[in-house]
């Protein structure tokens, strides 16, 4: 699965269930835009990892949302990898490889499969703190594919 950016740039990518040395990946999709990763970077150093895990605990359809999505992260990842996760939580790794189905560990990784899964409602609350789901200005358009 890819996501493309209105320029035709790969936005997001999906990694191998495990690296080529049989190693677990946790992260299945990678998120490769430049201006949304410095956009979440900024997010994650204003605190917003522990804001959205407070809302997320607060808001009762984001916790439950939230929690579907990491089992149904863990689920992709070890039909993807064929075997079980190998962790003392053998149902595989939530997005980031988070401890727990309301852990928020990494922007990035949540907005990558928010891209690729529009009702993660973790990547909406994101994309309202961004304000674009894409640059506006024109730095990717010069660039040739």
């Amino acid at each position: 699965m890819r996501v493309y950016c209105g320029y035709g740039w790969p936005a997001v990518i999906e990694n191998d269930a495990c690296t080529p040395s049989g190693e677990p990946n946790p992260n299945l999709y990678y998120l490769t835009c430049p201006y949304l990763r410095r956009e979440l970077a900024v997010l994650e150093d204003g605190g917003w990892i522990e804001r959205v895990h407070r809302m997320a605990l607060q808001q009762q359809a984001l916790r439950k949302q939230l929690a579907a999505a990491q089992r149904e992260h863990a689920a992709l990842w070890r039909r993807k990898a064929g075997r079980d996760w190998p962790g003392p939580d053998e149902r595989g790794p939530r997005i980031a490889a988070a401890g727990d189905d309301l852990a928020i560990k990494c922007l990035h990784a949540h907005f990558a499969w928010f891209l690729v899964n529009e009702d993660h409602e973790v990547g909406q609350v994101l994309l309202k703190a961004i304000g674009e789901r894409w640059c506006r200005d024109d730095r990717c358009a010069s660039l040739s594919l």
